[in-house]
C-alpha cells in the first residue's frame, strides 16, 4: 500500500476532484452505459486460471476500461498495453488464443507461478503493471529538484502518466488520535480500491469503514509527541474516487466469511463524497470453496442483461443473480 503525505489542498490540482454539477455546469447522466454482451463463450482455462479468467471478465465489462483498451494499437505501445488491446479486440472470438492469455497472466511478476491465485490481487497487480509500463514510456521534462519538483512529479504520476489510476482510484484521509496525549496527525492513502470488512450491505460496509474506530493491539501506532505506542482512534474520510471503483469484501479476515451482503445495483457515492454521483454495478467475482482452494466465477452486466462466466462457459441470466452476488468477493461499480 502506498501512502502519500500531502500538505494543504493539493487535491484540486493533482486529482481533478469531482465537483458539484453546480460548480462545473455539467449535466450528470443517470443512465448507465454497459458494454454489449454479444459473446457466447468465456475464457479458456489454461490450468488453474479461473482466478485470472474471472478477473479479466470483470474488467472487460467496465465501460471505462473497455473504452480505454479499444483504442487503436500504436507502434510505441508498451507490451502489456498492446496485449490488452488485442484481448479487448478479440474477446469472444475463436482467435482469442491461449498464448495471448498466457502472456497477459505472466506480465504481472507476482503471478509468475503455478497454482491458483487471488482474482482481486491479480486485478490490482495488472492495473499497476500497465501504469508502470506506460509511465516508463513517457519522457519526463527536466525540472529543478526540490519541493516544487516533487510536487510536479507527484502531479504527473497521478494525473498523466498513470492513466488507469485516473479510472480506478480511491484517496482516503486517515486522522489518527493518540488516546494518551490526544495529539493527532493525518495521512493520505493512495489506493486503487476499497478493501473493507463485512456488513449487512455495501452501504453499511462503506459507512463502517469511514466512521471512527478505536484501534488496539496489534494496531498500535507510535505517537509523534509522547513517543509511546498507545491505543489510538482512527477516522477516515473520502477525498477522491475515480470513474470506476473496486469494492473488495474481506471475507477471509472474517470469522463468518459466508455472510450474505446485500449488493445494490446502483450506489449513491454522494453520501460519502460530495458531488460524486451515482455508480452502477458492472461486474462481480464469486469464489466458492475455502481460502486455500476453490473456484472463481464472474458475473457481468451487459446491455442485454446479466452474463455468468465459468471459464469458457458463458450463460445469460434473465434476472439479477442476487443470491450469488450476496456471496461474492468483490465488485466493480462505474459512473454513468
Amino acid at each position: 500500500m502506498k501512502v502519500w503525505f500531502i500538505i494543504g489542498n493539493m487535491f484540486s490540482d493533482c486529482w481533478g476532484l469531482r465537483k458539484n454539477n453546480k460548480d462545473t455546469g455539467e449535466v450528470a447522466s443517470e443512465t448507465p452505459l454497459f458494454v454489449k454482451g454479444n459473446t457466447k463463450m468465456g475464457l479458456l482455462n489454461t490450468g488453474l486460471t479461473c482466478y485470472f479468467n474471472s478477473a479479466l471478465n470483470s474488467l472487460y465489462f467496465v465501460p471505462q476500461f473497455h473504452r480505454f483498451f479499444s483504442a487503436e494499437e500504436q507502434p510505441a505501445d508498451p507490451p502489456l498495453l498492446s496485449r490488452l488491446k488485442q484481448f479487448v479486440r478479440t474477446y469472444g472470438q475463436k482467435n482469442l488464443t491461449r498464448d495471448l492469455l498466457t502472456s497477459i497472466r505472466h506480465a504481472v511478476p507476482s503471478f509468475r507461478h503455478e497454482g491458483m491465485g487471488s482474482a482481486y490481487e491479480f486485478i490490482l497487480g495488472l492495473l499497476q503493471r500497465v501504469d508502470e509500463e506506460v509511465e516508463s514510456y513517457v519522457e519526463m521534462d527536466s525540472v529543478p529538484p526540490g519541493e516544487k519538483w516533487e510536487r510536479e512529479l507527484a502531479r504527473r504520476k497521478l494525473s498523466g502518466c498513470q492513466p488507469l489510476h485516473k479510472i480506478f482510484s480511491v484517496v482516503v484521509e486517515e486522522t489518527l488520535t493518540c488516546t494518551k496525549c490526544y495529539n493527532f496527525f493525518s495521512r493520505y492513502l493512495y489506493n486503487r480500491s476499497f478493501s473493507i470488512d463485512l456488513g449487512e450491505s455495501i452501504e453499511n460496509c462503506l459507512t463502517n469503514y469511514l466512521s471512527e474506530e478505536k484501534r488496539s493491539e496489534p494496531y498500535y501506532c507510535t505517537c509523534k509527541v509522547c513517543k509511546t505506542a498507545e491505543v489510538h482512534t482512527i477516522k477516515r474520510s473520502l477525498k477522491h474516487i475515480g470513474s470506476a471503483i473496486i469494492i473488495h469484501l474481506q471475507r477471509h479476515h472474517s470469522s463468518t466469511p459466508y455472510t450474505k451482503v446485500e449488493i445494490p445495483e446502483s450506489l449513491n457515492m454522494s453520501t460519502y463524497l460530495q458531488g460524486a454521483g451515482t455508480y452502477w454495478l458492472c461486474s462481480a467475482v464469486h469464489h466458492s470453496g475455502t481460502v486455500e482452494s476453490g473456484h472463481y466465477t464472474s458475473y457481468a452486466r451487459t446491455e442485454s442483461g446479466w452474463m455468468c462466466f465459468d471459464d469458457s462457459y458463458a450463460s445469460f441470466e434473465p434476472k439479477v443473480p442476487r443470491r450469488l452476488l450476496r456471496a461474492s468477493t468483490f465488485f466493480i461499480y462505474a459512473s454513468a
